[in-house]
């Protein structure tokens, strides 16, 4: 079914899903492959969003990155990533959640959608958010 719904995606989402799997080359981390499931799970259960985001001005590689940084934030803010209270378990995947933020906020600097005091506080906040669940 995913199949299919791919294949007959509107433009904007198949651009999207193209990113994805540019993304995949990039980071071949089961941290990616759990956020690229649910990034995907998302585009494709409400392409109407994706498309209303796209037609206002954001373009699908910065939906893709604002997603990474979304689902990675969630995950690690959740405690289920930690090994102990403010410390990411080094033997799961929290570390490469955490270097999957801090890239898609870098590209999202790059790419102007953000500017440099955002970016920081987005880095600085993640990180203080973990210091508190775990």
């Amino acid at each position: 079914m995913k199949i299919i719904k791919r294949i007959f995606a509107p433009k904007e989402v198949k651009i999207a899903l193209n990113v994805l799997d540019e993304l995949s080359l990039e980071f071949q981390t089961e941290a990616f492959k759990e956020i690229r499931s649910k990034i995907e799970e998302g585009i494709l259960g409400d392409y109407k969003n994706v498309i209303y985001q796209v037609k206002d001005g954001a373009s699908a590689r910065q939906l893709i990155y604002f997603s990474i940084t979304n689902i990675a934030g969630e995950y690690m803010e959740s405690g289920y990533y930690h090994i102990y209270r403010g410390v990411l378990n080094p033997l799961g995947i929290g570390n490469d959640l955490l270097s999957l933020f801090d890239m898609a906020i870098d590209r999202l600097l790059e790419d102007g959608a953000i500017s440099a005091k955002e970016a920081k506080e987005q880095k600085a906040g993640i990180r203080k958010n973990i210091k508190c669940v775990g």
